[in-house]
């Protein structure tokens, strides 16, 4: 004979042919959460709807809300960043005043709407971490709470983006702060005690990169060497930043231009690594096979189409003169030797020439600028 058991979260049994034990009541609490959130997961600027079950809740000591005329939420949050689990930014004053006050939907069913950052005042800069809540009635002598009448804990999701780079236009030389948001995208690193940025360089000037591409990697994977090692930012709880500058992190030569930042962050033992959906972002992108991050340099404005087909720099190879047609208003011109150091520099406009004739003979690479736009190539000098 069999019939089946329906357990409540975080209840068990032991079944057997003799009973070994009287047993003692209240050793192991049975907890069925009377709150459910929707939609949940959910970031502070998401309006959700919470909904409390007065007959999955504890009483607190009091008759309880089963069968309450009124109910109330009274609730607050924890900060990112707070060393204690004190709510603040409580909303509610144990009256009769409406603050706080649900909706009753259906016997002992309860609802409120919010926009947790509007609700809870929360100030610029500053992020909720966790609401905490508890329910009443009307003059604060019935209640309702969670476990052994605790008060109910939600985590919120930041709003800040997984990935952030400042400034997003930059050259090698410029010094960049990458952050990285653990609390959000798929959190496999969130409450991590360190995170480490692994990472290299894009150096083609592509809108579809792949990890194949990767160059001047950084970073030894799985060791706590300090190599890519991200600090934490003051005040948040997940959130980490590193500040490099292309250049010198990577050891890019003059002639190299950080097209886009390539990376993966880890943790200190290289055996979890963060990771988000797939897509197109405001940094860039997420690969679809490897769920590498590719940080796209804002000033690598793609070149590929008309503009940069009807460009043409002639002679090359050249002797003397270079003549530059198919530009589009002022650019900045700058010539590099193959060990990266600046040998020329002029300001032109279509159909300008530039004399190159004092420079020796062999290889050379250009860059033509003009906002956030760089074209690049290469020139050959022969005096043959």
């Amino acid at each position: 004979m069999s019939a089946p058991i329906n357990l409540k979260p975080g209840e068990w049994h032991i079944f057997t042919t003799k009973r070994l034990a009287e047993g003692q009541p209240d050793v192991i609490g049975i907890y069925d959460n009377p709150v459910t959130i929707s939609p949940n997961p959910f970031k502070g600027s998401d309006q959700i709807k919470v909904r409390f079950d007065a007959t999955k809740a504890s009483r607190g000591g009091t008759s309880g809300l089963v069968g309450a005329d009124k109910v109330y939420f009274h609730s607050g949050v924890i900060l990112n960043g707070a060393s204690n689990n004190i709510l603040t930014n409580v909303k509610g004053t144990l009256t009769d005043d409406g603050l706080g006050l649900m909706t009753k939907v259906s016997d002992n069913i309860w609802e409120i709407t919010i926009t947790p950052n509007g609700y809870y005042n929360i100030p610029q800069g500053k992020e909720i971490n966790k609401i905490g809540m508890w329910f009443r009635n009307e003059d604060n002598t019935r209640k309702g709470f969670g476990f052994r009448d605790g008060i109910i804990y939600f985590e919120v999701l930041s709003d800040l983006p997984v990935i952030t780079v400042t400034p997003a236009v930059f050259d090698a030389d410029t010094e960049i702060n990458i952050t990285f948001n653990a609390g959000v995208g798929n959190r496999e690193l969130k409450g991590a005690d360190a995170v480490y940025m692994h990472s290299g360089v894009i150096l083609t000037n592509t809108n579809a990169p792949k990890g194949s591409d990767w160059k001047k990697v950084v970073g030894t994977w799985g060791a706590d060497n300090g190599v890519g090692k991200m600090t934490k930012v003051t005040g948040q709880t997940d959130l980490w930043q590193i500040k490099l500058k292309p250049g010198t992190y990577y050891g890019l030569t003059g002639t190299e231009f950080p097209y886009w930042i390539a990376a993966v962050f880890r943790n200190k033992t290289g055996t979890v690594k963060g990771t988000s959906t797939a897509g197109t972002y405001d940094f860039g992108l997420i690969d679809g096979t490897s769920l590498d991050f590719f940080i796209r340099n804002q000033k690598t404005v793609s070149i590929e189409g008309a503009d940069a087909a009807s460009l043409k720099i002639f002679p090359n190879p050249t002797s003397a003169f270079i003549k530059v047609n198919g530009l589009q208003g002022r650019h900045d011109l700058i010539i590099y030797n193959t060990a990266g150091k600046i040998v020329a520099r002029h300001e032109i406009v279509d159909g300008d020439e530039m004399d190159v004739s004092a420079l020796p003979q062999g290889i050379y690479y250009f860059k033509l600028v003009q906002g956030d736009t760089i074209q690049s190539g290469k020139l050959i000098i022969s005096y043959r």
